[in-house]
């Protein structure tokens, strides 16, 4: 299965519980994605699906994609965790592939999430799975997520994967004792799977009642990436492929950006998901990762800066303290003139 090193490595983690081998391709520099102009017909030939990114809303080239997909009989699944409103072309990101996922913690801070599937058959037997084995998250759940990367931070991400892993078993075994014991329903899904998806239907039912603010929540967001765009002086990483675009996080690229990340923890200001190491990286032991140009790679996650747009202001603030540039450097996107007068008092240079 192919896919970006720039990912989340829950969804590596889930592939190979799955028992399906990853398959790293190469990527984007402007966008982190698949390089589809890297992708070879022998890569093609050994995969069985291609898996998009979108990283931090950046749209996938696709379109390439697709075709490629379709010409060499595989499947594309759009992973839309990072996408909460992007077209290329005419079409929504997520109306590409054959299954595409959405994330609700992401945009909406609820559990949970969407799982769209282009073949109904495939549908059924999906939602059958899911009804029968699926365990409900909860306040643990987040606790133990957050213990692993504390794990990983302190001795490596193979040791924190074989300790969630074995944790993930465990938890598994049990929920499948509890089903085995409970009487099966009519439509096969036990009353403990049933019961298990009460939060989720509460869930949904939330979400419904915020959709007349969703047009609003949109604009909003919108608005205030694209104002973070124009005003920071940081070099701006977006793909040039998407018609419409907001960003869940807006990525900036430069090199002194672990100095901007003291002074933004300083503040108490996060900045997203830095995917560091990169998958490559943190499965060698697991996963194949042949033909990789790993300085390409190394670039990218070394000098990679997402921002959350709700934290825009705070950010710039750091930048003008932390990391002024010199006015006459041309960096992306340099719309505010006050902006540029007010930080270059300092007359440094950040590129």
């Amino acid at each position: 299965m192919l896919i970006s090193p720039i990912t989340c490595h829950t969804v590596i983690d889930a592939l190979l519980r799955a028992g399906v081998v990853p398959m790293f391709a190469n990527i984007d520099l402007a966008s982190g994605n698949i390089d589809v102009g890297r992708l070879s017909r022998n890569e093609l030939g050994q995969a069985r699906a291609i898996v998009t990114t979108n990283l931090y809303g950046n749209p996938d080239a696709v379109e390439d994609l697709s075709r490629m997909a379709r010409s060499s009989n595989l499947l594309l699944i759009e992973d839309c965790a990072h996408v909460l409103h992007t077209r290329v072309g005419a079409k929504e990101i997520g109306s590409f592939g054959d299954v595409s996922i959405f994330s609700f913690k992401k945009h909406f801070d609820l559990p949970g999430g969407v799982v769209c599937v282009r073949e109904t058959a495939a549908a059924a037997k999906l939602e059958l799975c899911i009804a029968s084995e699926s365990i409900r998250p909860n306040g643990q759940e987040e606790i133990l997520r957050y213990s692993q990367l504390q794990l990983a931070n302190a001795t490596g991400p193979d040791f924190a994967l074989k300790v969630s892993g074995l944790y993930r078993n465990l938890r598994f075994s049990q929920s499948l004792k509890e089903n085995q014991e409970t009487p099966k329903a009519s439509n096969s899904v036990t009353q403990a799977a049933f019961i298990r998806t009460l939060p989720t239907t509460a869930t949904l039912l939330h979400m419904r009642a915020n959709v007349h603010h969703w047009s609003a929540n949109i604009r909003e967001r919108k608005f205030t990436a694209d104002n973070l765009i124009a005003r920071c002086p940081l070099r701006f990483k977006g793909s040039k492929l998407a018609t419409e675009v907001i960003h869940l996080a807006v990525p900036f690229t430069s090199p002194k950006c672990e100095v901007i990340i003291a002074g933004l923890r300083a503040r108490g200001v996060p900045t997203y998901f830095l995917y560091s190491p990169p998958m490559n990286r943190a499965f060698r032991s697991r996963v194949p990762s042949n033909g990789l140009d790993e300085d390409r790679i190394n670039e990218w996650y070394q000098d990679i800066l997402p921002v959350l747009p709700q934290h825009s202001q705070q950010f710039l603030e750091v930048i003008e303290d932390l990391a002024p540039f010199d006015p006459g450097h041309a960096c992306h996107g340099i719309k505010d003139r006050q902006l540029v007068a007010s930080v270059a008092k300092t007359g440094s240079s950040i590129s």
